[in-house]
């Protein structure tokens, strides 16, 4: 069995959430990168256009994503910060 103090749990979601941000900067990034490469290159519209949408794309879930996170720690913060939350059990390992 894995458990983390409230605490230590909101600690850790705030470090998920620092890096989910650096996350969504490198897609912003990325994106404005790929379009920059298109206004210079338009015969390359077939490669790098399929690219700006995944992007896109990944721009979208990792803000929805960040937003989940922001609201895990809310949800955290608002508890005692010394309960125990259990992470994982495994009952496999766990004798009857």
């Amino acid at each position: 069995m894995i458990t983390l103090t409230n605490e230590e749990k909101t600690e850790l979601m705030k470090s998920v959430l620092k890096n989910a941000k650096i996350q969504l900067m490198e897609f912003v990034m990325t994106r404005d990168f790929n379009k920059l490469m298109l206004a210079e290159n338009p015969q390359a519209q077939e490669k790098i256009k399929p690219l700006i949408l995944m992007v896109e794309g990944d721009i979208k879930q990792t803000a929805e994503y960040i937003e989940f996170i922001k609201q895990e720690i809310k949800k955290t913060e608002e508890l005692s910060p010394s309960e125990i939350t259990i992470i994982f059990n495994n009952k496999k390992n766990e004798k009857n």
